[in-house]
C-alpha cells in the first residue's frame, strides 16, 4: 500500500443552512513524484448518510506529478432528517493501481439543524390572490406548453460528461448531480434524470442527475482467519482497512477477526474499505542479558533463565581462556527487548594457530622465525590495551636456494614484519640486499618497538617482501593471514 496522495480539509467541522445544504472544501496534492489520474471518492460513516452526499465536478482528474486538485463535497440533508450529526471524509484513489496507491483525508462533521416550520393564523385574502395566480399559470401554462417544444434527451447509462453535452447541445441545462450507491451501472453514469427522456420544456430548463456509485454488499468475515478475511474482501472488490488490533484472551482467538465495519450486507462503494478488528496474543519480551566475558556454560544458563535460547555457537580466535564468550548477537541494549524464545548467537575464545616457529617462503626466500617474545615474555602472543607500546624481539635466518630464476643481477631485496596496514598496523624493515643463489643470512630483532593498532580486536604479526634500492616501509604490505604469523597481539 502507498499513500500517493496528501489530503487536507478546509475545515472539519461543517453546519447545514436553513436549506439543509453545506459543501467542504478538500485541496488534494499527488506526492507520488510521478503524474497520476485520480478519482476523489467520498465516504459517509453512516451509510444511510451516504446519499447525502456528493462530489462537485468531475470525480477523476489528471494530477501532474507535485500536482494539487480543489475538490469540493456537496452536503443535501435529506428532507425531514432529524437534527444531528453527519461525519465523512474524501479518498482519492489512483485509477490505475486503485487497490495500491490512495489516501484517505480526514474526517468532516457536519452539524445537521432541523428546520422547524412556524404556524401561521391562515390568510384568507391569500384565495383572491390565489385565483388570479392561477388564471396568469393557466395562460402561461397554454403558451409554455405550446412554445416549450424542447424534448428533454434520454442520457440514462451514460458517462455524466456525455450526458451534459447532450443536455447543452438540446438548448438544457444541467441540474444537480446526486450520487447513489447501486449494484448495476458503473461509476460515474446516470442512473435517472428528471425530467424524465421525452418530456417537452422550455429553452433553459435544468435537468437533474442521479449519478451511480458503483457499490457491492460487504461480506461477512467476522470469525474467519485474518489472511482468509482480508482475500474474501479484496474478491468483493474492496479493500481492507486497519486492521485494528485487540487483545485475545487464548490461542484459539489468534489472528482471527473479532468485528468488522461496515457490518455484513451492507452496500459499500466498490474499493471503499472495510475495517478488520482482529485478536493477536500479546508477545511477552525479554531484555538480552550480557554474557561476553563468562565462560560458555554460564553464558547459556543465563540466557535460559532470561527465557531465550542458544542460537549458533561459533569459534574465534582470542587470547581469552578457550571456551570464554568474546562476543554475542544480538547485544544488549538498554529498554529493548526480543520476543521470549528469541536466539542469541555466542562466538566463543579459542587459541589463535600461531605456531612458535614460523618457516615462511618470502619472495622464494625462506625466511625462518624463532624464539618470538613479546613484552618480555617467552611467548609469541599478548594481550594490551589499545594504542599501548609493544616490544618484540626474534631470532631469524634467510636461505635462498641455488636458482637462477629467484634473482636478477644485481637487485635488492627488503625483508620486513608488521601488522596488515588497512587495520592500524605498521611494517618494519628486517634487512636489505643482494640476495642472490645459495646466499644464507641471519639475524635477531632485539626488543623492537610498534604501537598497537587503537581498535579492539585480534592482530597477527607478518612478514613482507619489496625490492626496491633500500628498505622503503611505506610500500611494504604485511598481511592478516593466519598461517603467515610469527606473533598476535590481541587489543582489548
Amino acid at each position: 500500500m502507498a499513500r500517493v496522495f496528501s489530503i487536507t480539509a478546509a475545515a472539519t467541522s461543517l453546519r447545514v443552512d436553513g436549506q439543509g445544504r453545506a459543501e467542504g472544501a478538500f485541496t488534494v496534492s499527488n506526492t507520488s513524484g510521478r503524474p497520476l489520474r485520480g478519482r476523489a471518492e467520498v465516504r459517509a460513516a453512516d451509510p444511510a448518510q451516504q446519499a447525502w452526499l456528493s462530489i462537485a465536478g468531475e470525480p477523476e482528474r489528471n494530477f501532474a506529478a507535485g500536482g494539487t486538485e480543489q475538490v469540493s463535497v456537496k452536503i443535501a440533508v435529506r428532507p425531514g432528517a432529524p437534527a444531528g450529526k453527519c461525519s465523512f471524509r474524501l479518498d482519492v484513489v489512483s485509477v490505475q493501481n486503485p487497490d495500491e496507491d490512495f489516501a484517505e483525508g480526514p474526517a468532516v462533521t457536519v452539524e445537521v439543524v432541523a428546520v422547524a416550520q412556524k404556524k401561521k393564523a391562515f390568510p384568507w385574502w391569500i384565495i383572491a390572490v390565489a385565483a388570479a395566480v392561477l388564471l396568469i399559470a393557466g395562460g402561461a401554462a397554454y403558451f409554455w406548453t405550446r412554445g416549450g417544444n424542447i424534448a428533454v434527451p434520454d442520457v440514462k447509462g451514460l458517462k455524466v460528461a456525455e450526458a451534459v453535452k447532450r443536455i447543452q447541445a438540446a438548448k438544457l441545462k444541467a441540474g444537480t448531480q446526486t450520487t447513489r450507491l447501486s449494484e448495476t451501472g458503473a461509476s460515474g453514469t446516470v442512473l435517472s434524470q428528471d425530467p424524465e427522456p421525452g418530456k417537452e420544456v422550455g429553452e433553459g430548463a435544468e435537468v437533474a442527475f442521479i449519478v451511480v456509485e458503483a457499490a457491492v454488499k460487504v461480506p461477512s468475515v467476522v470469525g474467519k482467519r485474518r489472511d482468509e478475511a482480508e482475500a474474501l474482501i479484496k474478491q468483493a472488490r474492496l479493500r481492507v482497512g486497519g486492521p485494528f488490533l485487540r487483545e485475545a484472551t487464548g490461542s484459539a482467538q489468534d489472528n482471527i477477526v473479532q468485528e468488522q465495519k461496515p457490518e455484513a450486507g451492507v452496500l459499500t462503494p466498490v474499493n471503499g474499505p472495510v475495517d478488520l478488528f482482529v485478536a493477536m496474543l500479546l508477545i511477552k519480551g525479554s531484555e538480552v542479558p550480557s554474557v561476553v566475558g563468562s565462560a560458555r556454560p554460564v553464558a547459556e544458563a543465563t540466557l535460559r533463565a532470561a527465557n531465550l535460547a542458544v542460537g549458533r555457537v561459533e569459534a574465534r580466535a582470542s587470547l581469552l581462556a578457550p571456551g570464554t564468550v568474546v562476543d554475542q548477537y544480538p547485544k544488549p541494549k538498554a529498554g529493548v527487548v526480543v520476543p521470549q524464545g528469541s536466539a542469541v548467537d555466542l562466538f566463543v575464545a579459542e587459541p589463535p594457530r600461531v605456531p612458535p616457529r614460523l618457516n615462511a617462503d618470502v619472495a622464494g626466500r625462506t625466511v625462518t622465525y624463532a624464539g618470538v617474545s613479546l613484552n618480555g615474555t617467552p611467548s609469541n602472543r599478548v594481550k594490551v590495551a589499545p594504542g599501548s607500546e609493544v616490544r618484540i624481539s626474534f631470532d631469524y635466518a634467510i636461505t635462498s636456494p641455488a636458482r637462477p630464476d629467484l634473482y636478477c643481477p644485481g637487485c635488492i631485496l627488503q625483508i620486513y614484519y608488521g601488522i596488515d596496514k588497512a587495520k592500524g598496523g605498521f611494517a618494519r624493515c628486517i634487512t636489505s640486499g643482494v640476495m642472490p643463489g645459495n646466499f644464507r643470512t641471519n639475524g635477531r630483532v632485539n626488543n623492537a618497538a610498534f604501537r598497537a593498532p587503537a581498535a579492539k580486536g585480534l592482530y597477527y604479526v607478518t612478514n613482507a617482501a619489496t625490492m626496491e634500492r633500500g628498505c622503503e616501509e611505506g610500500k611494504a604490505q604485511p598481511s592478516s593471514d593466519p598461517a603467515n604469523a610469527l606473533a598476535v597481539v590481541e587489543v582489548e
